[in-house]
């Protein structure tokens, strides 16, 4: 006994469609066209928002850095008694400049105390609120540094 199979014949061609003979209407093909050109628009509005927003988040990073930095001089100024001598622009940067980071500029400490972000240390027995005390200390730092 003996049995016998038959294959269909397999052979297919492959065909290069162009863009024009699948779209017969020109215009639904101009309308991807336009949508495809405002979704790459729209990702480069996002990809720039994006840096701005690390950019930003960065520099904030930055500023608790530096914040954290002058807490630390500042207590240690107060706890040697020479933060009382401290009382001109040119003093207070050598200070910082010297002790801190020497690419500390006095409109950028001074923005900082202005915008109330450096946090002091205060003293055990003072009465005083410690947020009324931390504006106090900072205002009295943006009055050395305010830009002229």
């Amino acid at each position: 006994m003996s049995q016998t199979t038959s294959q269909p014949n397999m052979s297919q061609t492959t065909e290069v469609l162009n863009p024009e003979d699948i779209y017969d209407d020109m215009p639904e093909l101009e309308k991807i066209n336009e949508t495809t050109k405002y979704l790459m628009e729209e990702r480069e509005k996002y990809n720039a928002k994006l840096k701005i927003w690390k950019t930003r988040e960065e520099e904030q990073e930055a500023d608790k850095k530096t914040c954290l930095q002058l807490q630390h001089l500042f207590h240690m100024a107060m706890l040697m008694g020479t933060l009382p001598y401290l009382k001109t622009k040119e003093k207070m940067m050598n200070y910082l400049n010297r002790s801190g980071d020497p690419d500390w500029t006095a409109g950028y400490i001074w923005s900082l105390a202005d915008s109330n972000k450096i946090d002091w240390v205060k003293g055990y027995g003072d009465p005083t609120p410690y947020e009324k005390y931390k504006k106090d200390m900072n205002q009295a730092l943006a009055k050395y540094l305010h830009p002229e």
